[in-house]
């Protein structure tokens, strides 16, 4: 991971711009709204303010994916490059530049001032709801305004030999290239213990960059790194069953991830596709098998519901921990029927989208280089199953702690200020009379302020279900410690809401990233 720094023309100082990973592209699954209404498209959801894509002249896209997680779309700026795919057919695409700067509405939903570009050989023009890849040069998390800056012309790089008493030019050289040959330098310099102002040669730096820390590509990362994942979309509509009390697997060919245990010991395995339960009165379950055996706090209740048919997409992430670092692991998706006779079923490909796994390292990061932790770095994290299933319930508009023992996180606010908190567990809601469970964070006797967010409303059944839930909390002060703990509320109604986990349920967790 490595930072880069610009020249800020009005004080000559060197200012930290972003960072830079990889290849510096951002994915993240989107949804297709056909509404050109400029209002919130919903999290996962993106639209344009015109029915034809490449006539419009604004998207208004949610910060968070279809996965649920946060999309930084605060680091576009006027003249970043960002194109959408329609999943399955990377032909069918289109390129927007931004126009002007976005705007933020209230955290949850940006208006991206666009102009058209191009589309590609097979067109743009999803239908309502189609997954769509959302590729963000210039955005995202990580990348940033360090993309938009290079792509103003990034023509040489000048590299810090160790050993050397200078910074060493393409072909050798100690000298800096005319002002006229190169529009902007990127200085690297992988222990950040020298000033390339002092190497300029004389030349205008003012759009400059320095590049400090490990280059890109290379050695340790302070962010959440995608370690391995599954996209599997056969063409033709899969639904299979669960007919047992014992976890089976789902598609032990193509529903399998591979991956390497990071040094933590720790990963965040993330399931998406969409279930089923046909008629009422069973319970649905995903979890991971590993070697014929069920992975341990694997396990989740993804689905009951007490009449008719229930069709949805959930998103179950789980913290899986104690494993060996540098050691190989392979997960294969599992589900059962824990209770009841209806049909429940996991059901993907053709028109019901993808099923998705991904795991995430789950290192911890405790910042560095004078700055916090790096942007999707993992602060903290707790996972807490008590081995049999419970949690309390609320009658109250009045938020109250699920646990204050055990369900609380302590961690070190970045240097951004800003975090998002993940919250992952099964909620349930009572019918007669209907009510709403709603989630927030607690610090000490008291909500934290914006964090209060409704999890699942039942307006006529009782229904349980797993629900993560991204909280972003910003303006803390960076390198200060805060401690938050889980709160419940009736969101809306006035019947009995529940935080259920432990035991067959699954654990409950809270995942505290740096944003």
């Amino acid at each position: 991971m490595a930072v880069l720094n610009y020249r800020d023309p009005a004080t000559g100082n060197w200012v930290a711009l972003g960072t830079t990973t990889g290849g510096g592209t951002t994915t993240s699954p989107y949804k297709w709204s056909t509404s050109t209404t400029a209002a919130d498209p919903g999290s996962g959801y993106v639209r344009a303010n015109n029915a034809t894509p490449s006539s419009a002249t604004a998207v208004y896209a949610s910060v968070y994916d279809t996965n649920g997680t946060l999309v930084r779309l605060d680091t576009l700026s006027t003249g970043s490059t960002f194109w959408f795919y329609r999943n399955g057919d990377i032909t069918q695409n289109i390129k927007y530049t931004v126009s002007a700067t976005p705007t933020n509405n209230a955290n949850l939903w940006f208006t991206i001032p666009v102009t058209f570009v191009s589309t590609g050989t097979g067109g743009f023009s999803p239908s309502n709801n189609n997954l769509i890849d959302a590729s963000l040069l210039g955005g995202g998390s990580g990348g940033g305004a360090s993309l938009t800056a290079l792509n103003q012309g990034l023509l040489a790089t000048k590299v810090w030999s160790t050993g050397s008493s200078a910074y060493v030019w393409p072909g050798g050289g100690g000298t800096a290239p005319d002002s006229n040959a190169f529009t902007n330098i990127i200085f690297i310099d992988p222990t950040g213990a020298h000033d390339p102002k002092t190497s300029t040669g004389g030349r205008n730096t003012a759009n400059d960059l320095w590049e400090t820390g490990t280059p890109a590509g290379g050695g340790g990362s302070g962010t959440a790194s995608l370690l391995a994942y599954t996209r599997y979309n056969p063409g033709t509509q899969a639904a299979v069953n669960a007919t047992t009390t014992s976890y089976v697997d789902i598609d032990a060919t193509n529903l399998t991830v591979t991956f390497t245990a990071p040094s933590s010991g720790r990963v965040i395995v993330v399931l998406s596709a969409q279930v089923n339960q046909l008629t009422n009165g069973s319970g649905y379950y995903w979890g991971l098998r590993s070697g014929g055996s069920l992975v341990a706090n694997s396990n989740c209740l993804i689905l009951y519901h007490q009449n008719s048919e229930t069709h949805y997409r959930p998103s179950m992430r789980v913290v899986i921990d104690g494993l060996t670092p540098s050691t190989s692991y392979t997960y294969t998706w599992a589900h059962m029927r824990g209770f009841g006779t209806a049909t429940c079923q996991t059901i993907y490909g053709g028109g019901a989208d993808p099923a998705v796994m991904e795991v995430w390292s789950g290192d911890t990061t405790g910042g560095g280089g004078g700055g916090g932790a790096t942007t999707g770095g993992i602060l903290a994290a707790v996972n807490y199953n008590p081995g049999s299933p419970t949690g309390p319930t609320s009658t109250s508009t009045t938020a109250t702690d699920v646990d204050a023992t055990n369900l609380v996180v302590t961690f070190t606010a970045p240097a951004s200020g800003n975090v998002l908190v993940q919250l992952s567990s099964n909620a349930i809601t009572q019918n007669s009379p209907s009510a709403g469970l709603g989630w927030c964070l607690r610090s000490g006797s008291s909500d934290v302020a914006g964090t209060k967010h409704q999890a699942i409303y039942n307006q006529a059944n009782s229904i349980a279900t797993r629900i993560t839930l991204p909280i972003a909390v910003t303006g803390l002060t960076p390198s200060t410690s805060y401690t938050y703990k889980w709160g419940q509320y009736i969101s809306q109604g006035s019947g009995t809401v529940q935080t259920q986990y432990g035991g067959v349920i699954g654990v409950a967790s809270m995942i505290v990233f740096a944003a």
